[in-house]
């Protein structure tokens, strides 16, 4: 298998790829450790909770399964989705496993909302009940800002391969 340049050589008018696969780390990080929910029951309890506090608290509270979950799928796959995107951006990769890396992102990004989707469930439930209420904070806008960055990040690095695939497949001579 043969290695091909980085993408990040073959594009160098793409410089702003290596700027979005930085801002979504960025965002990711204040998104992770930024309040993401502020709850309230009957007027009185009152907690604010970031993804992080918020996985540690399901570790307290003995919710082993669930916790796992989300720092799977919250904080170990986004993490290693943007270490993947700049590998394949800036690293020789070969061709072949670089449209493999990219469809299995493509594939598992579409969890990728899973948080934000769990906060907007907590705030429409809780604003049926009369005895709790939940707001969303900051956090949760910069975690799924990064979510959304790094969708446009792969789908785009994707077109660029796809589009490196097929330039390569005409510089082959035929066998006819």
């Amino acid at each position: 298998m043969q290695e091909s340049p980085s993408l990040h050589t073959e594009n160098p008018k793409m410089g702003y790829i290596a700027f979005l696969l930085a801002a979504s780390l960025i965002l990711l990080i204040l998104g992770l450790f930024l309040p993401a929910i502020h709850l309230r029951e009957l007027v009185v309890f009152q907690s604010t909770f970031s993804v992080i506090t918020g996985i540690i608290n399901l570790f307290h509270e003995g919710h082993i399964l669930l916790g796992v979950v989300i720092v799977l799928f919250s904080v170990i796959f986004p993490i290693g989705k943007l270490v993947a995107l700049s590998l394949i951006w800036f690293q020789n990769v070969p061709v072949a496993k670089k449209v493999l890396y990219i469809k299995w992102l493509e594939i598992l990004g579409k969890w990728s909302m899973l948080d934000v989707f769990c906060v907007a469930v907590t705030v429409v439930i809780t604003q049926i009940s009369h005895l709790a209420k939940a707001e969303p904070r900051i956090g949760i806008y910069f975690f799924g800002a990064s979510i959304i960055l790094t969708m446009i990040t792969t789908s785009r690095i994707g077109k660029l391969i796809a589009l490196a695939g097929q330039n390569s497949q005409k510089e082959k001579p035929s066998l006819e």
